[in-house]
């Protein structure tokens, strides 16, 4: 039985988190709306993913999109660059676009993940728009060596070995931990009904010679990932390091277009690392010094179109005749150095101040686009053989420097109310200066009611690709980036009251109203077709949690969330959420071998874009299960047998209309998993 089964009503309160506020605070005490992912829920509900973890929250819906990626769609918002990841206090957005290609990674290594809903930038800078996630690798203090097998449907595997190790080196005294994680699936077998891309309507087709596509068709996505984390700790010094690569063959290409069998290739890889220092300076004055580096690393290629032959379909006189398909290679690194300092100082008991710097400096290389055309497809024939094209991809030579200072004070006004308030500056080498605000009252009626009152303003700085997008346009004499662009900016207001039912009972309610500006769109207008500040909206929701033990489970939690966005209603971007989200999750004790987890995540029917004339997607409802048996006379190993997605073999994520899928992206259907844990000492 896992300690988190065991937790009173108490225990439930005081789980201490610091994404909030930089410091260790329980969940009903910090000055945002947090939720949180333990190892023991990882481990027994079976979550594989970052993304598995994060369907579980009230208000995020993670949707997959073009070329494998993931965006999260929190509270009505679906910003690419929108959320803030951190990763052991390390920020690793990767700034060519703002997003994080890493949803997908594992979690062996991860003993906690928080989730903050809600604006951020008071703290933390560019990208916590719509909030902040935060990932904490694992740190043993004790001597452990596991290794884990696993198998399943659609001929996965993988493999995961951790180990820790006590250090004594003089008198310091110190851990290290360490983990290796690899994983292969050849994929399931997805039916995508028209690609369309050269359709001038959308469910028709055009004749055989001048319609290149290949659906309908089935096609399987195929993953390879390598994961892994380095961890040492020596009294106030800690040294980590975190890779991530993710390698798969996408449904689509990033035209949205599908392609031949394992013709078109996505490499992500991310490397982190941390050196971090605590030292107090005085008895009430503490100093964390961190040196952080991040590689984001990419690489997109292969088709972005299948082999075609085509008439003389712009009247140029020359026939479109490509019969090695469209080929673009981009490659792109991009490099993050930082330092940052945070000074505490606990002036009383009932007040704490925080200040702080950060510098930050990111550059990109190794920018590189091979194809065998020019503008994307658009020119006449193929060229042959392909040939560097970086020119109408991205310049040389951009980067970008950051300083900010931040300050932060919390005063406990009684010993029932608390009220945060923060500032941050920021100074920006590419597009100017940012100011973001945050207020937070918290207040205990009595032992049962407490509320939050929050206000915060944040920002997302406008990505390189963005900026400085070299690709020339067909009807205007320009380039697509644009140097002029604002950051996108929010306004958030958010109530929350919780209520302590009984002594293994608690519930929340969450009121919630967003306001953007500024936010950045491709405008595809004939003669315009330039990244354009032309976006605002507004949206608003409530968010309703409920957890403890009920329904006769050790452990339960079930959140109902309700979201209503309106300003972008056609194009990139849109709001095509879907309103009402459910989720359960629990586990049970069976008998003194075995535990139950359950997993449920229902997305109600996803709302269209105005004019789009698709049939509209239906509701989906996502079922896991997880089984663990443990022999108590030799604790050494454990079995785990799991199924995901039990019901809804059909499901799929919503898509743009512009993209020209028919039946939006397929999910992975059901699949079944069996695992071997094996402690080795």
């Amino acid at each position: 039985m896992t300690e988190l089964l065991d937790l009173s009503l108490a225990d439930l309160l005081k789980v201490q988190v610091s994404t909030a506020s930089k410091s260790t605070q329980s969940i009903s005490d910090a000055p945002s709306i947090i939720n949180v992912i333990t190892e023991a829920e990882i481990t027994d509900l079976g979550l594989d993913t970052l993304s598995d973890a994060l369907s579980l929250i009230p208000g995020i819906s993670p949707i997959q999109q073009l070329k494998s990626d993931r965006v999260l769609v929190v509270r009505g918002l679906a910003l690419k660059d929108g959320v803030l990841i951190l990763i052991d206090g390390v920020p690793v957005n990767d700034a060519f676009d703002g997003g994080f290609d890493f949803y997908q990674r594992p979690l062996d290594d991860i003993k906690k993940i928080e989730v903050v809903r809600g604006p951020g930038s008071a703290l933390y800078g560019s990208y916590a728009v719509s909030g902040v996630i935060q990932l904490f690798t694992k740190q043993y203090e004790s001597d452990s060596l596991s290794a884990q097998l696993s198998g399943g449907s659609f001929a996965e595997k993988s493999l995961n070995v951790n180990y820790s190790q006590q250090l004594s080196l003089s008198e310091a005294k110190g851990h290290v931990t360490a983990s290796f994680n690899y994983f292969d699936n050849e994929g399931d077998d997805l039916f995508i009904a028209q690609d369309l891309i050269f359709s001038p309507e959308l469910g028709t087709f055009l004749p055989p010679l001048a319609n290149p596509t290949l659906t309908p068709t089935f096609r399987q996505e195929t993953t390879e990932k390598f994961n892994g984390h380095f961890n040492v700790n020596i009294e106030n010094f800690r040294l980590g390091f975190v890779r991530s690569q993710i390698i798969t063959n996408p449904l689509v290409s990033h035209l949205g277009i599908v392609t031949a069998e394992n013709a078109t290739i996505k490499d992500s890889v991310q490397d982190s690392i941390m050196l971090q220092y605590e030292s107090k300076l005085l008895k009430k004055v503490s100093l964390t010094s961190k040196l952080f580096y991040v590689l984001n690393k990419s690489k997109l290629f292969g088709q972005s179109q299948p082999p075609q032959y085509r008439g003389d379909e712009d009247q140029d006189g020359l026939n479109e005749n490509f019969p090695s398909g469209i080929i673009e290679n981009f490659f792109h690194q991009t490099h993050s150095t930082g330092l940052s300092f945070d000074l505490e100082w606990n002036a009383s008991d009932d007040h704490q101040l925080l200040f702080g710097l950060e510098f930050e400096d990111t550059h990109l290389d190794d920018v590189e686009k091979v194809a065998n055309v020019s503008l994307a497809g658009r020119g006449p024939t193929e060229i042959f053989p392909a040939q560097d094209m970086t020119f109408e991809f991205m310049p040389e030579g951009v980067k970008r420097d950051s300083k900010s200072i931040y300050v932060q004070d919390r005063w406990n006004l009684s010993d029932k109310t608390t009220v945060t308030t923060g500032l941050r500056y920021g100074d920006y080498s590419d597009f100017g200066d940012t100011t973001n605000p945050r207020l937070a009252v918290v207040h205990q009626f009595n032992s049962k009611i407490y509320t939050k009152f929050l206000y915060g303003e944040a920002f997302k700085a406008p990505a390189f690709s963005q900026l400085f997008d070299a690709t020339p346009t067909l009807s205007a004499n320009r380039v697509r980036g644009n140097s002029s662009l604002l950051p996108t900016e929010i306004k958030t207001l958010e109530w929350q009251i919780g209520y302590n039912f009984s002594e293994s009972l608690i519930s929340t309610a969450t009121l919630y109203r967003n306001e953007t500006e500024n936010e950045i769109f491709f405008n595809s207008t004939p003669g315009i077709q330039q990244w354009q500040n032309s976006g605002e909206r507004e949206s608003q929701g409530i968010e309703l949690e409920l957890q403890g033990k009920f329904l006769s489970f050790d452990y339960a939690t079930v959140n109902y969330s309700y979201q209503d966005t309106t300003g972008v209603d056609q194009g990139a971007g849109a709001n095509i959420h879907s309103p009402h989200r459910f989720n359960f999750f629990a586990n049970q004790k069976l008998n003194n071998h075995l535990k139950l987890g359950v997993t449920l995540a229902h997305y109600a029917s996803p709302t269209r874009e105005r004019n789009d004339n698709r049939e509209r997607l239906k509701a989906k409802t996502l079922v896991g299960l997880n089984l663990q048996y443990q022999n108590n006379s030799n604790s050494n190993w454990q079995f785990e047998l799991s199924v995901k997605n039990l019901l809804d073999e059909d499901g799929r994520d919503e898509i743009e209309s512009s993209i020209g899928l028919l039946d939006d992206i397929p999910i992975e259907g059901r699949k079944f998993q069996f695992t071997l844990k094996y402690d080795l000492r």
